[in-house]
């Protein structure tokens, strides 16, 4: 191949990266836009309907919300270790409703107090899990 060829290649390898990173930093600049707003929930705001409406407003793709509720999850609720073993599943409203209103209230749950957190907070803006 001639040198020219070798720039031409070389030329749009590079372009076609930087249209890549140009991208990705994007997609970072939003994440960050959410992930910062999503660990700034004011404490007035308690329900997980009102708490995932809160973390919803203005956005417009689905899978930025889930962003927001996940970071609001992780950042909000602490894994307790002490409820580890005494659970038992019920998969009734009620109960998951009561449940949630506790790990709301203490910000402690388990594996199962965050699923079914997730799951009401989608719920509540109409996205399946």
């Amino acid at each position: 191949m001639s040198k020219k060829i070798y720039f031409l290649l070389l030329t749009s390898l590079c372009f076609s990266c930087l249209q890549h990173e140009n991208k990705e930093s994007d997609a970072k600049s939003i994440y960050d836009e959410i992930d910062q707003k999503a660990k700034k929930v004011p404490d007035s705001i308690s329900t997980y309907k009102e708490i995932a409406e809160h973390l919803a407003e203005n956005i417009s793709d689905d899978q930025e919300k889930v962003r927001a509720l996940h970071i609001w999850i992780t950042h909000n609720i602490d894994y307790d270790l002490t409820q580890i073993d005494s659970l038992t599943v019920n998969k009734s409203d009620v109960f998951e409703d009561l449940i949630i209103k506790e790990v709301l209230s203490n910000k402690k749950g388990v594996c199962m107090h965050y699923s079914m957190l997730f799951h009401k907070m989608c719920s509540a803006l109409d996205i399946q899990s």
